[in-house]
């Protein structure tokens, strides 16, 4: 029995034993107060070389390992327009309130070509869902300011910080910074 149970542990450490995911448990409204995404939301950013990631939530829903997924897509231009990433990410959101991430596609180019691609998806080669943004994260008296607006009760999370009802705002890494410049609204069908 000892042995069974060390078995057990072992595969779990290691990603072996499938947890299963029950799909009734997510939704693809995402309503996270520090992620949420709504339908035809376009968020606009800009870097500390001009340049530019535009994230759009779109009205495409794809079922990863079972459950629904809301769709992300996102480019990232050089100051002259030019694609060096485009990405889509997959997410849904559990009854408690955090919000997961279930797929992901990363394409780089160079010189205006896709040279690299990387994809992970739930439920394939053993890829399981990963957090996104917890349930709620702890109070803050942190304020932002960025090209978009000030932001109070914000929180970091390494590198990037987010607002309240906004979701990210910034991003700080070794080679520079990413900060929020506008959010627009689409005229999208609601699912």
């Amino acid at each position: 029995m000892r042995r069974a149970v060390v078995v057990v542990v072992l595969l779990s450490l290691f990603g072996c034993a499938r947890n299963a995911i029950d799909p009734k448990r997510f939704s693809i409204h995402i309503t996270s107060l520090y992620a949420p995404f709504s339908v035809g939301a376009s968020y606009h950013y800009i870097g500390a070389r001009a340049e530019t990631l535009d994230y759009d939530f779109t009205n495409e829903i794809d079922t990863i390992d079972g459950v629904a997924c809301a769709t992300a897509h996102g480019v990232v231009r050089t100051k002259d327009g030019v694609t060096t990433t485009d990405f889509a990410e997959w997410l849904a959101q559990d009854r408690g309130g955090a919000v997961w991430l279930f797929a992901e596609r990363v394409t780089r180019f160079r010189d205006g070509e896709p040279y690299a691609t990387h994809e992970w998806r739930a439920g394939e080669r053993g890829a399981r869902p990963r957090l996104f943004m917890a349930r709620r994260g702890p109070r803050s008296p942190l304020s932002v300011t960025t090209p978009a607006a000030t932001y109070h009760d914000v929180i970091v999370v390494g590198r990037r910080t987010y607002a309240p009802g906004v979701g990210l705002v910034r991003e700080v890494d070794g080679r520079g910074f990413l900060e929020l410049t506008s959010i627009a609204r689409a005229a999208y069908p609601t699912r």
